[in-house]
């Protein structure tokens, strides 16, 4: 849109070297009404719609509480993911790397029940300072985002005393 302003600036009689500085909320909420139009149960519009609103959920983590309950929270989500977009220079790729990422959680998920089947296998007491079960806890309820950030400061099991002392 700046492009045409630019384009008729010396016809308007302005200098064609200025900046436009547009607030995109009230195209963006224009454009999304115009979108919702289309909106029709399992058109591809309506998968669109469903896997950005799973991306944007997924992507909040389990412990924010959000809760997309109008149109307006959801449009609001999609304007502050076009500002974060649109800081960056380059193009953003979006690729369909599904697979990728539910090969990965199993992964995780494996991993983290395969640790937790050894140490009750162990017999050796639980660490009730460790972030272990907390994070079990996160990969069972499918909360992958809450893992950012997430490490192991503290072993899960207390480290038996050696005998004779």
């Amino acid at each position: 849109m700046t492009a045409i302003y630019k384009a008729s600036a010396i016809n308007l009689g302005y200098s064609p070297d200025f900046n436009i500085v547009m607030a995109p909320g009230n195209i963006m909420a224009y454009a999304f009404n115009r979108f919702l139009r289309g909106v029709r149960e399992k058109s591809p519009e309506a998968e669109l719609l469903e896997k950005l609103l799973e991306i944007i959920l997924e992507s909040k983590g389990g412990e924010s509480g959000l809760s997309l309950g109008s149109l307006e929270d959801f449009l609001e989500e999609i304007v502050e993911l076009y500002h974060k977009l649109s800081g960056i220079v380059k193009k953003a790729k979006i690729i369909d790397e599904e697979k990728k990422i539910e090969f990965i959680k199993k992964e995780i998920r494996d991993t983290a029940e395969s640790l937790n089947g050894l140490i009750e296998e162990s017999g050796l007491t639980k660490s009730k300072g460790s972030s272990f079960y907390k994070i079990l806890e996160i990969v069972r309820s499918d909360h992958f985002p809450d893992l950012v950030d997430k490490g192991l400061v503290n072993t899960p099991v207390i480290k038996p005393k050696k005998k004779g002392r």
